[in-house]
């Protein structure tokens, strides 16, 4: 019987995260789903295509993943090349054996399965493994410019037109245009500048279930421990009206007094949140801006404010 790969994800990870994956026979996939935590995991799990789980994948792009479901049951999930998923509820865990063989045969009778309803087109980020490898491209770059001041490339647009189009031109008018064009978007665009330079050769490696993670350029790459981080302190303006609104910079502090900056060019705020516990988060309104002789911040500091949930 030929060997396919496998791999294990656990409730902690992300869409896309797995560890230990390899190339197994079928007698050694049946062994790695029995010393499996199965009843640790199940603690924490949520019914879903991400949970704890054993994958196992075929080179054509097939997936069946067997993972933990209601009332103490297991669930097949089959993904087929076309992005559809079908599944396969089964009252105990030996149940799946009979199934992942057929798997293995390529002899998988899809009769027994019924179709999963699901709202996602990309059902695929819940069984492909994914890189979470995070860098700063010239795409990248542009839409995050975008995001953060759509607002004021708008202004840029509009307001010299607006100049240019009126009957007489006098030097007082462009200067007021010229100083407009500065204060909504001067400001912008030299923190977008701040966080690219910093960013542009340096490398973030960072998952949810994974507990060390990696950031800093070919030069100077670091690995960091999770467990080793004393807080995070997210700093991002107030309020709607604030054109910077739509920055933050995540600046990580270690025990050991060591400071880590992280501005949001690299994901936006939601997705880097997740990635960490969230108890160890800090809210500042501040200096967004990456600085080189950043101290450690302290808890008494008034400009603290709670995240609203």
């Amino acid at each position: 019987m030929q060997q396919l790969i496998s791999k294990i994800q656990f409730s902690t990870f992300e869409s896309g995260e797995f560890i230990l994956t390899a190339l197994r026979s079928y007698d050694q996939l049946i062994a790695l789903i029995e010393i499996f935590p199965w009843e640790k995991q199940h603690a924490q799990f949520k019914v879903g295509l991400c949970g704890p789980s054993i994958t196992i994948e075929t080179s054509d792009g097939r997936f069946l993943k067997l993972s933990w479901f209601y009332n103490r049951k297991f669930i097949l999930y089959f993904l087929n090349g076309h992005n559809k998923v079908f599944q396969k509820v089964l009252p105990h865990l030996e149940d799946s054996y009979f199934y992942i063989k057929k798997f293995y045969e390529q002899q998988l009778d899809l009769n027994d399965f019924k179709i999963k309803s699901t709202w996602s087109k990309h059902n695929d980020k819940y069984f492909v493994s994914k890189d979470f490898t995070y860098a700063v491209s010239f795409k990248s770059a542009a839409s995050y410019l975008f995001y953060t001041s759509w607002f004021v490339l708008l202004t840029w647009w509009i307001l010299p037109s607006m100049v240019l189009n009126t009957e007489h031109i006098n030097a007082m008018g462009l200067l007021f245009a010229f100083l407009m064009l500065f204060i909504f978007g001067g400001i912008n665009f030299w923190v977008f500048l701040n966080y690219y330079f910093y960013a542009r050769d340096k490398v973030l490696m960072l998952s949810k279930g994974n507990d060390l993670f990696y950031f800093g350029s070919p030069s100077d790459f670091k690995s960091f421990n999770k467990s080793d981080i004393s807080k995070i302190i997210q700093i991002q303006h107030r309020g709607s009206r604030s054109p910077l609104v739509n920055f933050a910079l995540f600046v990580i502090e270690f025990k050991d007094g060591t400071l880590l900056q992280i501005p949001n060019i690299f994901m936006q705020e939601s997705l880097f949140g997740e990635k960490f516990e969230s108890r160890l988060f800090a809210y500042k309104s501040g200096n967004i801006l990456v600085k080189r002789n950043r101290k450690i911040s302290k808890a008494g500091n008034p400009l603290f404010f709670r995240k609203k949930n």
